[in-house]
């Protein structure tokens, strides 16, 4: 009966739709990347987190490691300690050595764990996990497969390191709120550049990185001119992003492993980017020295004794990662390297989670100086804080869309009057998206390099690159040409540069339709009520298809619960809506509809936190955040289904 309804009104509409669009020509605007003031009346911002004080409780009175070599602390004949090695052999699999006595050894890997045995009883009394790097002295040479065979690799002039450090959730007001100290040291010292409006592409972490190591687009892209859906990258060719390796794919990290660099990847999650959400990732290492293996078993559950130990030695994982770092430019300072250290631990949770570690960080980057000093130092984020009430908020809603970046250049090329500082303010206050710093990654490897980073003109890089369409441009290059979202390949949804969407209710349809009240009523009821059912069944049939129903609980409308609907027109005279809903038993999605009530495609974006709603049955994964787990649903309850 409903679609009956809604059919006989969508025509009385479409009659009014000409009239729409000659009153919509006068007030067209263009899309517009809005300012904000970057001071704001979130209490949180005012009482920022900080963590709780930590007091050491670990023990260890059994061995002793120092300069690389385990020792027992003291002789006694009733112990009896062995360790082993854990590498890494792809994203999700490990290699783990035989157990090897620890008098005196010294392990050849950068994580190992250690067991101490009670020598009557045999019983394990001491269990800890240790992290090092272990320098090494011999690297296998690659081929370079990724350039054109023409291309003249021994005219590369690769001497500058390369180094990024992402700070995950942290958007670009929220650097400048929070690191203060350490935003004015690294321009003074560093001659940083603050690029003010990197535009995020996709909603998490797993997909932006896709963007800025690999060049690929996982999500569908919307045009929000004319409604069209463009599928992603990988439903182009029939290949799936999650559920097959990623070997094959132009990741910038096998292209610098290629050209002879030495490779560190730290990451602090639990998973790597690649492989989160029980995703394959790749099938092989590209790390000549990785944190994988120690994160693996401090996140196992069958060694509950690692993270134990881990708080009570009071470490941080954010230290942990940059520490061994710090190893790792020290011990390679005479060879060219590149490393990428991922932190999620610092403000994913907490919008100001960061604010407590700006003296630390202003300390860690004037401690490194000599060694960032000949590197491309890329800090950044991929994307703003993303959850909870501030993202709620016409900020925070921007904020998340709108990730920090600063890049920092080697010290002999930072000369005021220099072409490439030039260039790079020039871009600091463009419009730019991750795919530009996957060009930047890649005119640092190649033509930049080459050319010793003069003659900076554009260059198109698709001309010595094979097999791929290079998205972005260098941001080492000018760009004095004005793109749009859709021509970044940054989808809709996601762009700063926003629509201009209005409020839609029934008073909109009497006063651009010029019809009465009733039939307004009616219309807007219909369209509403379509609107609301189509959106919870779309949840629903994401829960289906992650195969989480005996799990999980099918979603349901949430009577007087948030449901905000805007609109804009579209090229074809068609009207466009966003919708954000609030649903039971928990969430708060936003999509978008067509004006015909059906939604334009089923990559939802929840912004209310929900892992207590999920961990207690579903790991992380695609389908994670359309879960709510039946095991925190009271047994009275009962739940109906949206037909």
């Amino acid at each position: 009966m409903i679609h009956l309804l809604f059919n006989k009104y969508i025509i009385f509409i479409n009659l009014y739709i000409a009239y729409f669009i000659v009153c919509s020509i006068n007030n067209k605007k263009t899309c517009e990347i809005r300012e904000y003031s970057i001071k704001s009346n979130y209490s949180e911002f005012f009482h920022p987190f900080k963590s709780p004080k930590c007091k050491k409780t670990f023990s260890n009175n059994f061995l002793q490691f120092k300069k690389g070599i385990l020792k027992y602390s003291k002789e006694n004949f009733l112990k009896n300690c062995k360790y082993r090695c854990s590498t890494q052999v792809s994203d999700t699999k490990f290699q783990i050595d035989e157990w090897n006595d620890i008098n005196n050894a010294k392990p050849k890997c950068d994580v190992f764990e250690v067991n101490c045995y009670d020598k009557n009883s045999k019983k394990i009394i001491f269990q800890d996990l240790l992290l090092q790097l272990k320098g090494k002295n011999s690297f296998k040479k690659e081929k370079a497969t990724f350039i054109i065979d023409s291309y003249p690799l021994n005219e590369l002039n690769n001497k500058y390191s390369v180094h990024i450090i992402v700070l995950d959730s942290i958007s670009q007001y929220n650097i400048e709120r929070g690191f203060v100290k350490t935003l004015n040291y690294l321009k003074k010292a560093y001659n940083a550049i603050n690029f003010k409006y990197l535009n995020k592409v996709a909603t998490n972490s797993q997909p932006n990185a896709h963007s800025f190591l690999m060049n690929r687009r996982v999500m569908p892209l919307i045009n929000m001119v004319n409604g069209k859906v463009i599928p992603s990258d990988y439903e182009k060719i029939g290949k799936s992003y999650c559920n097959e390796y990623l070997d094959d794919e132009p990741y910038i990290v096998k292209y610098y492993r290629q050209l002879d660099y030495k490779i560190l990847i730290g990451e602090d999650g639990e998973d790597s980017v690649f492989s989160w959400q029980k995703c394959k990732g790749f099938n092989t290492s590209y790390a000549h020295h990785t944190t994988r293996p120690y994160m693996y078993h401090l996140r196992s559950k069958r060694k509950n004794i690692y993270i134990s130990n881990f708080h009570k030695k009071c470490f941080k994982l954010h230290i942990i990662h940059l520490n061994y770092l710090s190893t790792f430019l020290k011990t390679y300072k005479d060879s060219k390297t590149f490393s990428l250290t991922w932190l999620s631990s610092i403000s994913h949770s907490q919008i100001t989670g960061h604010y407590q570690y700006d003296k630390y960080f202003k300390k860690y980057f004037q401690k490194n100086k000599e060694y960032f000093d000949n590197s491309f130092l890329f800090i950044m984020a991929d994307h703003g804080y993303k959850m909870g009430n501030y993202r709620f908020t016409d900020i925070g809603d921007y904020e998340d869309k709108n990730p920090f970046l600063i890049i920092s250049i080697p010290a002999d090329l930072r000369d005021q009057n220099n072409e490439i500082i030039e260039n790079m303010k020039y871009n600091s206050d463009k419009h730019i998206s991750h795919y530009d710093i996957y060009a930047t990654l890649l005119d640092i490897a190649t033509e930049g390099g080459r050319s010793n980073f003069k003659n900076l003109k554009q260059f198109d890089l698709n001309t010595i690159i094979k097999n791929d369409k290079i998205k972005g441009l260098s941001l080492l290059r000018k760009i004095e040409i004005s793109r749009n979202c859709f021509e970044m390949e940054i989808s809709g949804e996601h762009c700063l540069c926003r629509e201009k969407f209005n409020i839609f209710n029934k008073t909109v349809l009497e006063k651009i339709y010029n019809i009465n009240t009733t039939d307004a009523k009616k219309i807007y009821k219909i369209l509403k009520s379509r609107i609301k059912i189509n959106f919870v069944n779309s949840l629903n049939m994401m829960i289906f298809k992650g195969n989480l129903n005996n799990i999980c609980v099918p979603f349901n409308i949430k009577e007087g619960g948030i449901f905000l609907i805007k609109y804009k027109i579209l090229d074809n005279g068609k009207i466009f809506f966003w919708v954000r809903q609030e649903v039971l038993p928990k969430g708060v999605f936003e999509t978008y509809f067509y004006d015909n009530g059906e939604i334009v495609t089923t990559h939802h974006l929840r912004i209310d936190p929900y892992k207590k709603y999920t961990q207690p049955c579903v790991g992380p994964g695609v389908y994670e955040k359309y879960c709510y787990c039946k095991s925190l649903v009271e047994k009275k309850n009962t739940i109906r289904y949206i037909n």
